[in-house]
């Protein structure tokens, strides 16, 4: 049983930690502990505004973000809600990171500047799925671009697809995409990344495998060396969790995939070797 962490605190504290404790079961994976360990003991006295989290987040975060803690690392949250977030991104990178959030609701302006929330450099004001509002976030931004980009936004597939692209534009070297509550099995974020880095099902000139005839991060070219297509050359990784999908860059491109060969003794007879073997064969044959 997972529990839906929140820090409306008037629910939370009327429930007792040794109870709590002995009620629910988190899982632990190889991640744990995190430092967000201390935001859900301590829930039922956390100073500040309220904010929501999903308790399985944490071991993600801390994956894919604890390498920018105490470095003046850029940081965009899309959907801020109460304002208890930034908070909380405060608390985790420290003093010397670069805050900013956005919203559509105008009232979330208050946050700037403000120790309550954070102190958050600026408040983008808009919808997330518009031109306008991503020209105002590349203003905003020093030398516009960022680090991580948070997406805790209106959930949409259509706006996450926005964000995604402005993302891959936006994000630094080693920057992280995190999009959060992409919830459900057939939620249309999900055929929009199979399709993008995954699985392409668009038609492709000449072999399929190959770099230059799909654009997906799997493109494959059967003889150890290949040119990167676009994708190959910025993104690291795509990694999907239980309602998560994270993008993470590349330090620096890549301009090829290479599998060399070390060592010249060879297994006589085998069919390991050379273009009859079997993976060779499959991939000349396509999908």
């Amino acid at each position: 049983m997972t529990l839906w962490a929140s820090l409306s605190l008037a629910a939370l504290a009327t429930l007792p930690a040794a109870a709590a404790a002995a009620s629910f079961e988190y899982g632990k994976g190889p991640y744990y502990p995190t430092p967000f360990d201390e935001w859900l003991n301590l829930a039922k006295d956390w100073p500040g505004p309220s904010l929501q989290k999903w308790v399985h987040y944490f071991e993600p975060y801390e994956r894919h973000f604890s390498r920018f803690r105490g470095t003046p690392v850029v940081v965009l949250e899309i959907g801020i809600k109460d304002g208890g977030s930034l908070a909380l991104w405060r608390k985790y990178f420290g003093e010397s990171a670069r805050l900013f959030g956005a919203d559509l609701f105008e009232g979330a302006a208050v946050f700037k500047g403000n120790p309550r929330y954070g102190t958050p450099e600026r408040i983008i004001l808009g919808d997330q799925g518009s031109d306008s509002f991503w020209e105002d976030v590349r203003l905003a931004l020093p030398g516009g671009t960022l680090d991580i980009l948070i997406d805790d936004g209106s959930h949409a597939a259509g706006h996450q697809v926005k964000s995604m692209e402005m993302a891959l534009q936006l994000l630094r070297p080693g920057g992280v995409y995190f999009c959060e509550d992409v919830h459900g099995a057939r939620n249309g974020f999900l055929p929009y990344l199979i399709e993008k880095f995954i699985y392409s099902t668009k038609p492709a000139p000449g072999k399929n495998w190959y770099a230059g005839g799909n654009t997906t991060l799997n493109a494959f070219k059967p003889m150890g060396h290949m040119p990167a297509n676009t994708l190959q050359q910025q993104v690291f990784a795509l990694t999907i969790y239980p309602f998560v999908a994270v993008v993470e860059m590349l330090h620096t491109p890549r301009t090829v995939l290479h599998g060399p060969v070390r060592g010249h003794e060879l297994l006589q007879g085998s069919n390991q070797h050379g273009l009859n073997h079997p993976h060779h064969q499959r991939a000349e044959r396509g999908r």
